[in-house]
């Protein structure tokens, strides 16, 4: 799909290879002793598939990056350019914008893909991915893929949501972001399916048009982080939808992100009316250092929930085939129940490249050892529940909080609040760490929460909030697939960038 007025571009499989082809033939041949990298930046989404299926022709790695140039997406560039050091980068841009990327590109060799149509080349085996996690609490981290990773983790998710020729996947996140990137084209690319993609300045502009094109195409799987579902939850809360048939779709997966009970009572209230079964919602666990997808909670009845510490916790389901997934970072895996680091093992691992390091000196598809993956949780009758991120842990006077578990108490507590616009992280204050929340309100609400806010974190977490600070709009730095930075946020905070915004700024006293 194109802008709202355009007619959609439709390509065919055979379409798509002869125009692979053609793109092949102008890269250089990839040395034996140095795989070749080779960086995408494609603002036509068919240009970028066609573009990845091209170096991966050519035998070489394909490095997914954005082509929306703001400020915040040129900065992420730059860092992808210095951590990858592509020698080509394949684009699509107008005249100006290839000079800006130039500037940055270093000696990588420019093609831009409608001139580099040359003929058609010799197929070489599958080459890789060189894909970067989504930098939440840092700068993205490069990960190397390799071709038999890609694979196991592309049959992983066919039969996971058990997708034939037939199946139909509709979809919006930026191909940069390894959900939009494997679960909307490499998936594809392995089942020879049919895949809808839409500019994703269409969801952001019109979130309702997701679940319209899901209509019109007869989607029958969809994906998206929960953000992306509060948000479309709260365009129907302010409108009700009409008109459209949801029974087509078979699976649709929540992942990127904590998954939240609200969000599933919230898709099965406004949606399930227009078709929308519960047993389609899938609940998701996944990651760019395991391909994509890790385990998923798609079940007859609708996800699985388990009340936990005062939380309603989601179930994220039993890992795919070919991976495993373990609680505690010893060789004795902790018991059922049992809250520790959660660690994945198997064939769909990829290799995190240190910073400096070379990512062409690894080598794709080794032997990997069992990964940390920052994630904490707890497995119960073999599916997979999480409690936070280790890098959201704050420890409030001895006390472990999540960052999570503070803002969804908050953004449950203020309805009227920006989706997922909340960042609570730790500061200095009164002499030890304190609690502090930022939270995004549209312009014209009002804010009148705070007695209600502060009894539910403290009956929730058992601590009290230091500052609260209201800012007005979407103010809150974001990664590039729509996440909240917390540490950025505590930064902006600490030097007055909100100052403009702010509309209610609270310090409580913590005793």
């Amino acid at each position: 799909m194109q802008r709202r007025a355009e007619a959609p571009l439709t390509v065919t499989w055979a379409e798509l290879w002869s125009r692979a082809a053609a793109i092949a033939a102008a890269l250089p041949a990839p040395a034996t002793d140095r795989p070749l990298g080779c960086l995408l930046f494609c603002r036509n989404a068919s240009q970028f598939v066609t573009a990845l299926l091209a170096v991966w022709m050519r035998g070489g790695v394909g490095i997914p990056g954005s082509s929306v140039l703001t400020s915040r997406i040129v900065e992420r560039n730059s860092h992808v350019i210095r951590a990858a050091r592509p020698d080509v980068i394949l684009h699509d841009l107008a005249p100006d914008e290839v000079a800006r990327l130039r500037a940055v590109a270093g000696p990588a060799m420019l093609i831009r893909i409608e001139d580099g149509m040359q003929g058609a080349c010799d197929v070489a085996a599958a080459g890789g991915l060189l894909q970067f996690s989504s930098g939440t609490t840092a700068n993205p981290k490069p990960i190397l893929v390799g071709p038999r990773a890609i694979a196991a983790n592309a049959q992983a998710i066919v039969d996971r949501f058990a997708l034939t020729a037939d199946s139909v996947g509709v979809h919006w996140l930026p191909l940069h972001h390894d959900m939009g990137l494997v679960g909307g084209v490499i998936a594809v690319f392995w089942m020879g399916c049919t895949s809808v993609l839409m500019p994703p300045t269409m969801f952001i502009q019109e979130p309702l048009s997701w679940f319209r094109a899901v209509d019109t195409w007869r989607g029958t799987i969809t994906s998206a982080p929960n953000f992306a579902y509060a948000r479309l939850i709260d365009e129907a809360r302010k409108e009700p939808p009409a008109g459209m048939d949801l029974t087509c779709l078979q699976n649709l997966i929540i992942g990127g992100e904590p998954v939240q009970r609200s969000t599933i009572d919230g898709l099965q209230d406004f949606f399930g009316p227009l078709g929308l079964s519960p047993d389609a919602i899938a609940p998701s666990y996944g990651m760019a250092e395991a391909t994509l997808l890790v385990s998923s909670g798609k079940r007859a009845g609708g996800p699985r929930l388990c009340h936990r510490d005062g939380r309603d916790l989601v179930s994220l389901g039993a890992p795919v085939r070919g991976l495993s997934v373990t609680i505690g970072p010893g060789a004795a895996p902790y018991p059922d129940g049992v809250i520790g680091p959660v660690v994945i093992s198997g064939s769909s691992l990829g290799q995190v490249v240190g910073e400096q390091a070379d990512w062409r000196r690894l080598t794709p598809d080794g032997d990997l050892p069992p990964m940390e993956t920052g994630d904490y949780g707890y497995r119960h009758a073999g599916e997979i529940f999480l409690t936070g991120r280790s890098a959201n842990k704050i420890i409030i006077r001895g006390k472990n909080v999540f960052a999570e578990d503070v803002e969804q108490i908050a953004l449950d507590v203020a309805a009227g609040a920006i989706a997922g616009g909340a960042a609570a992280f730790a500061v200095a204050a009164e002499g030890t760490e304190q609690l502090c929340l930022v939270l995004e309100m549209p312009r014209a609400a009002e804010f009148e929460h705070l007695p209600e806010l502060n009894t539910r974190i403290g009956e929730a977490l058992g601590i009290k909030l230091h500052r609260v600070v209201v800012v007005s709009g979407a103010c809150l730095p974001r990664t590039s697939s729509g996440k909240i930075q917390r540490t950025r946020a505590r930064d902006m905070l600490a030097e007055g960038a909100f100052e403009k915004r702010i509309r209610l700024d609270v310090s409580q006293s913590a005793h």
